[in-house]
């Protein structure tokens, strides 16, 4: 497994144009939280267990032929870019530490 420092971490995610995570498994994955807070477009494979935590908030690829579509749209359409990157923001509103203590 890759670990990263937080540096590192932070210098990847401003890098970054979109977050794929090609997890069948994961069911709570912070780390899909901490790049929302990012406002990177989140790209997931549809699992049932994410709608529970991320509602709407991401983009869902059934195969490898939707994964592609996904990101072909993305590069290529910047009002959907825009869109999910919106999402993932207010996804990440949904999870600020502040909300926590209300």
């Amino acid at each position: 497994m890759l670990y990263l420092s937080l540096f590192a971490e932070r210098f990847y995610s401003r890098e970054a144009n979109a977050f794929l995570f090609p997890s069948f498994y994961e069911s709570f994955g912070y780390v899909i939280i901490e790049a929302s807070a990012s406002h990177l477009p989140l790209i997931l494979w549809d699992n049932t267990g994410y709608p529970e935590y991320l509602y709407d908030h991401y983009l869902k690829a059934q195969d490898e032929a939707g994964l592609a579509e996904i990101l072909n749209c993305l590069c290529k359409d910047r009002v959907y870019y825009d869109k999910w990157q919106e999402e993932a923001a207010r996804l990440a509103e949904r999870y600020e530490i502040e909300r926590f203590f209300e």
